[in-house]
């Protein structure tokens, strides 16, 4: 029985390290330290992407080890691997 009950919390918590969970960050210009608005934050891995808002702020799923890519008119693209953090 003990046995059985340790496999179900293996596979149940095994689960919750693979879901998408919503990464919430801003985008600031690298030189003068500026918030960007309406960058496009695209997540390869679920196929989402979305525009920041006028503040520089986005909220977009992802999960540890995806790639985020981030694209402005006038900026070279940028990307970012998410780590948990």
């Amino acid at each position: 029985m003990k046995l059985y009950l340790f496999f179900i919390l293996i596979s149940v918590s095994s689960g919750l390290f693979a879901q998408n969970i919503i990464v919430q960050g801003f985008v600031i210009d690298k030189d003068s330290k500026a918030r960007l608005a309406k960058v496009f934050v695209y997540n390869p891995s679920n196929d989402e992407g979305i525009y920041n808002n006028l503040k520089g702020e986005f909220a977009i799923k992802a999960k540890v080890g995806d790639t985020i890519f981030t694209a402005l008119r006038g900026y070279a693209m940028d990307t970012v691997v998410y780590t948990g953090k």
